[in-house]
């Protein structure tokens, strides 16, 4: 049925506007879906039937939502504006959910067993937690495949027109966030957009000469001084929950088991190098995931194994490049490119660690990388009262298309 729904809205996008439909991005996009087929039949041969319509079906959500996210702006249908304040009120949503999730779990107010489901139904995505001690108080980790969501969204809030002790709060409140999240890949990727953030501003500053320096020293003294506070707080001890978490027991453990898979699926990968095993393909003696038996912590590897050098280049790869050129074209604002690298990177690297690539928020996070960027680049717009791109964003294109 939802496949069947989404044939027939993009036929009437396609009714509605149809100089759109032929662009590059329908083009690549659509030639994917087609190569795609080909390695469903490899794979259905193969004897991987089990899994071969799911992975269609995944794969087929992801482009859509791809295709909708570069598409439907154009047409004018829907405003980048009005979708940057519901993903924010989407990122917050999530963040709130994290938090009482966390709480209610460390005041044992509800059971882990009635959390599992909940989760399921408000998210649509496996919850990952375990216990762990901070000191004399008892936390949970809470886990799920939309963590990265809320921390894209805030490394492009930083650099909306918002006060100065709403950003502290929002690092402070994304610092916790990020260890509730208790994952090495967030942790990383926390460290990583806020030392953008950093660096930008002050290359900002410099470069326009202003002597707010004042503001910004005092800014960091806030954050830096509460850091210290707590990460030296013997009672807390968090240093050592944090450490633990790139060397301890079950990092070891989870780390011995990416080692496996890497050798199971490199052998596999070795015996068909140029087509693979097909799409949905797994490895039969090293299953990962009942539900999704294709789905690998070595996502990359996985996809070796599963579509070879050839499929790689022609199904995986093209979706990455119109993600990333869609992501960068029409950006004028240089520190937003910044931005926007630092974060395509970001998604780039993650399949090497974690099965992100072919999860529903991959595409929603290009969503969110596409939309704000978009609203900053509106925000400095405004600024320069550049009427054809205020349009863009708020969705009155007629003028501008004209003008093209």
């Amino acid at each position: 049925i939802k496949t069947a729904f989404s044939v027939i809205l993009i036929l009437l996008l396609v009714v509605y506007n149809r100089k759109f439909f032929f662009d590059e991005a329908t083009i690549i996009l659509g030639g994917v879906l087609i190569f795609l087929l080909g390695w469903a039949g490899l794979s259905f041969i193969g004897g991987y039937r089990d899994m071969v319509l799911s992975f269609l079906k995944n794969y087929f959500s992801i482009i859509l939502i791809l295709w909708l996210t570069f598409e439907l702006p154009k047409m004018g249908i829907i405003s980048i504006k009005d979708v940057s304040k519901i993903l924010g009120i989407v990122s917050i949503g999530i963040i709130v959910i994290k938090f009482f999730t966390c709480a209610f779990l460390s005041l044992e107010l509800i059971k882990m067993g009635r959390v599992y489901p909940l989760f399921k139904q408000i998210f649509g995505s496996e919850l990952t937690s375990m216990k762990i001690m901070i000191g004399p108080f008892v936390f949970y980790r809470v886990m799920s495949s939309n963590d990265h969501i809320p921390l894209v969204w805030f490394a492009f809030y930083l650099f909306s027109h918002v006060k100065l002790w709403k950003k502290i709060v929002l690092i402070l409140v994304m610092a916790l966030y990020t260890f509730i999240v208790y994952s090495r890949v967030a942790i990383a990727e926390y460290g990583i957009l806020l030392a953008t953030y950093v660096i930008v501003l002050l290359r900002e500053r410099h470069k326009q000469g202003k002597k707010d320096w004042l503001k910004i020293i005092i800014g960091s003294a806030i954050i830096v001084g509460l850091a210290v506070v707590l990460l030296t707080n013997k009672k807390l001890n968090l240093i050592n929950a944090i450490i633990s978490r790139f060397n301890g027991e079950t990092t070891a453990e989870s780390d011995q088991i990416r080692n496996i898979q890497f050798e199971y699926l490199w052998n596999g990968f070795k015996a068909s190098p140029i087509y693979g095993h097909g799409a949905g393909s797994y490895v039969k003696e090293f299953i990962r995931n009942s539900t999704a038996k294709y789905s690998y912590e070595l996502e990359y590897l996985s996809f070796l194994y599963q579509f070879g050098v050839a499929g790689f280049l022609l199904v995986i790869a093209p979706v990455m490049y119109v993600s990333c050129r869609y992501s960068l074209v029409k950006i004028k604002d240089s520190n937003v490119r910044i931005l926007i690298i630092v974060n395509l990177l970001i998604w780039l690297a993650r399949p090497f660690f974690n099965p992100s690539f072919l999860s529903s928020n991959s595409s929603i996070i290009i969503l969110v990388i596409y939309a704000m960027s978009r609203y900053l680049d509106y925000e400095k717009a405004e600024e320069k009262c550049d009427p054809c791109f205020i349009n863009q964003v708020t969705g009155n294109l007629e003028s501008c298309l004209m003008d093209e």
